[in-house]
């Protein structure tokens, strides 16, 4: 199921996506055990993403596209198929933002590509108010490091 939504925010796109780059730099130490530098973010980069109660599922996490402060780009890989995480980021002015959020799904199977299809039909608009408040968490939290 794709989705792609908008949130205008009175923020610096530079801040914005700072927090987005801190967020994956802490996830990319938290899941490998290794210290990263921002200048080493580059697409290519790829880690094993632990998630679960006991961290007993993985994705493969590949950046994509890096282009502070407007583009980040990831790709989470599994046996079941992609999904493409985007955050593109227009400054209107220099205290005010766009962020443009994207998410494509890639299914591996006829059976996984109809039961998307099915799912989005029903939770498509729960999805779409749960990204909302993540963009929204996103921009309190700048707004508090601020």
């Amino acid at each position: 199921m794709d989705i792609t939504t908008s949130k205008s925010c009175s923020l610096p796109a530079t801040a914005i996506f700072q927090a987005i780059t801190k967020s994956l730099l802490d996830d990319y130490t938290q899941n490998t055990k290794e210290e990263l530098k921002e200048e080493d973010l580059k697409p290519g980069l790829s880690y094993i993403k632990y998630f679960g109660s006991k961290n007993q599922h993985s994705t493969k996490v590949t950046l994509e596209s890096f282009n502070p402060p407007n583009l980040y780009t990831a790709v989470f890989s599994t046996n079941r198929g992609k999904q493409r995480i985007s955050y593109r980021l227009e400054a209107l002015s220099d205290a005010e933002t766009t962020i443009y959020y994207s998410q494509e799904v890639e299914q591996t199977s006829f059976y996984q590509k109809a039961n998307d299809f099915l799912l989005g039909l029903l939770f498509k608009k729960g999805l779409e108010r749960k990204i909302d408040a993540q963009l929204t968490a996103l921009v309190n939290y700048v707004e508090q490091q601020m």
